[in-house]
């Protein structure tokens, strides 16, 4: 457990390297480790210390073993990515399909009111007719039980008296 008030006496320091940084002027050691930290070449291992890394990189690249593994986790990463692409398809496809057949009702029992409600006002007007009501009376009471305004009133009312001539 790390205790971050607590004073280690270990000598230990810790330093932020910037490799293409462009202020200060560090010790050629320095430079040499920065360049070979940017490219990691056999040409850039300048020195005895950065020779023995690359020494070390070049075995870690050979070992069959490290590059099985790399690969599993290369190709671990790879399956979660695609699971979460998948599963975002799902996803967007459910709520799509979901908020479709919710407009799809919605639409579907404005359409079926609103035919059932000109369904029962040609009845009503064809019935009015036949008992000789006069259209000014079927007006009235179209306004009065359907709730429409005149003029749609009168407009159901001659289109309807010319269909049962």
């Amino acid at each position: 457990l790390e205790e971050p008030q607590m004073p280690y006496d270990d000598g230990a320091r810790t330093l932020f390297l910037y490799t293409r940084g462009t202020v200060g002027n560090p010790r050629e050691e320095l430079r040499q480790l920065l360049t070979y930290m940017e490219h990691t070449t056999r040409a850039n291992a300048a020195n005895e210390n950065l020779k023995q890394i690359q020494s070390m990189v070049e075995t870690v690249k050979h070992d069959k073993g490290v590059s099985v593994g790399y690969m599993k986790v290369y190709e671990r990463e790879e399956m979660l990515l695609n699971r979460g692409i998948q599963q975002g398809i799902e996803q967007g496809m459910e709520q799509g399909i979901a908020q479709g057949m919710e407009q799809g009702m919605k639409q579907g029992m404005k359409q079926g009111i609103e035919q059932g409600m000109k369904q029962g006002i040609e009845a009503f007007i064809l019935d009015n007719l036949e008992e000789n009501i006069p259209k000014e009376r079927i007006l009235e009471k179209l306004q009065r039980r359907f709730h429409i305004r005149e003029d749609e009133a009168r407009e159901f009312i001659d289109k309807y008296a010319c269909a049962e001539k």
